[in-house]
């Protein structure tokens, strides 16, 4: 039984169409995708300032104890 192997390689966009004819010739399956920018601070930053507060947790709300159960109940 063959399986299948999902490969990912970055290319300049002008030898996308080579390798779209590659494909199709040999019968594979091509997905493009487009690598997205990462943030910068200042873009990273401001997400920050609008996702602070968006929670409201009670006062004695205790952060390790509730990581210690997630990680007891992931790892059972």
């Amino acid at each position: 039984m063959e399986s299948n192997l999902n490969v990912k390689i970055s290319l300049p966009q002008s030898e996308l169409n080579i390798l779209k004819e590659l494909a199709k010739a040999l019968g594979w399956n091509l997905f493009v995708q487009e690598e997205q920018n990462p943030m910068d601070n200042y873009e990273r930053r401001e997400l920050i300032n609008k996702l602070y507060h968006c929670i409201q947790l009670p006062e004695d709300f205790d952060y390790k104890k509730e990581l210690e159960l997630a990680i007891n109940e992931k790892y059972k």
